[in-house]
């Protein structure tokens, strides 16, 4: 068994800024890698706020669907209890906010046991009294990372 990674869009953003398809492109199949056994995924929800940008970014989410879950029953009930317990989790100004449909994806894939452990890959920060990704993640126990400490944790060399 090895870790799983479950990545938020401002992590693909964040990537796309600082690892330039074009300047990159190790780093870009070494992600692909990863979802190719099935250890990087991501709620729909995250590809939903990443079809909003018509960019690069979005061509290769299209290329990379397999990586997107549909929300299941077990899932809803998770994000209804992370909304009840943060309901600052999410940006009521935003369309679609991924947020508590990711950390309710990585609570399953911790229920089910299927890896050593699931991380977070977010670009948020921690900040005290905050409703964020990093502090729910902390509330239920799940790590939350930044893209940099994947390319660390797996090894990678560019």
């Amino acid at each position: 068994m090895s870790n799983i990674y479950c990545i938020d869009t401002s992590a693909l953003i964040d990537s796309r800024i600082n690892y330039p398809f074009a300047n990159f492109p190790t780093f870009w199949s070494d992600l692909e890698g990863l979802i190719k056994d099935k250890r990087l995924m991501a709620p729909q929800e995250v590809r939903e706020e990443i079809d909003f940008g018509d960019d690069e970014l979005s061509q290769w989410a299209k290329c990379n669907k397999q990586m997107f879950n549909k929300l299941d029953k077990r899932q809803t009930q998770l994000v209804t209890d992370i909304l009840k317990r943060f309901p600052n989790l999410v940006d009521q100004k935003k369309q679609i906010d991924a947020d508590p449909f990711l950390i309710a994806l990585a609570l399953k894939i911790r229920e089910d046991q299927l890896y050593d452990k699931c991380i977070i890959v977010s670009h948020e920060i921690r900040k005290p009294n905050r409703h964020d990704i990093p502090n729910v993640c902390g509330h239920y126990g799940i790590e939350c990372i930044k893209i940099v400490e994947v390319v660390q944790n797996e090894g990678w060399r560019f």
